[in-house]
């Protein structure tokens, strides 16, 4: 499917015109990644608009001695990067492959010729915006305030959203995850991810099956959430 075809169907683009669209898909490149190759790394130069087609993408923090913490996980439909190129602000995270994705990858300059030509457009990059900014403000007061249990309940709960799938007895996370890798996302010391786990494991909420978790009792987990997860789609409604 071509590029302009991906992008009628994407929230940011909804109600622009053909012509924005079409400017847009030819001003950008389509690149596809592999899990694990990164689109951008943090502090590099922002340089381009991103417009996630395909797939899902996490973007981490790194500390100084090397610790990655997850800020957001995007899937398709998504975007990224306005913020910085608006400001001229070098990039804050690293934005890494989760599973497979296509980007069509815009120039700064021909992000902001065409925003500024296209209000309609305008206003779908801030909305989206704003709505990753609301979600990180939750996230500070859930930080703040919110215990580890909380959190994590939070953070699979994401993992389920972007990539739950139906299996005996629940809903299973089909990428590989451990519980080092939860630590590191909400960037917590993993003795505490692990208390936590115990009574996901205990109550029958959670389960391992290999590399892979599976929710058995979903309901038990929500509840256990404050519901302001990492995960961000183009188009959601914030409750």
């Amino acid at each position: 499917m071509s590029a302009r075809r991906l992008l009628e169907a994407h929230p940011v683009f909804a109600q622009v015109s053909l012509d924005c669209v079409t400017e847009m898909a030819a001003a950008g490149v389509v690149r596809n990644f592999r899990a694990g190759e990164f689109l951008a790394r943090e502090s590099e130069p922002a340089e381009h608009y991103w417009v996630l087609l395909k797939g899902a993408v996490r973007a981490f923090c790194t500390s100084a001695t090397g610790q990655q913490v997850t800020v957001q996980l995007f899937a398709a439909p998504a975007t990224w990067a306005e913020n910085q190129l608006l400001h001229e602000q070098r990039l804050s995270e690293s934005c890494v492959v989760v599973d497979r994705a296509t980007v069509l990858q815009v120039p700064k300059r021909e992000f902001l010729r065409i925003i500024w030509k296209y209000p309609a457009l305008m206003l779908n990059v801030l909305r989206d915006a704003s709505g990753r900014l609301l979600l990180a403000n939750r996230r500070e007061r859930s930080l703040a305030l919110g215990d580890v249990s909380e959190r994590l309940a939070d953070l699979l709960m994401s993992y389920v959203r972007l990539f739950g799938v139906p299996t005996d007895g629940g809903t299973m996370i089909r990428i590989a995850l451990s519980q080092n890798d939860l630590a590191s996302d909400l960037g917590v010391a993993l003795k505490s991810v692990s208390r936590a786990f115990k009574h996901l494991l205990t109550g029958g909420i959670v389960e391992k099956r290999g590399t892979r978790f599976v929710v058995k009792r979903p309901e038990a987990l929500l509840a256990m959430a404050s519901q302001v997860g990492l995960d961000w789609v183009s188009g959601r409604r914030l409750a």
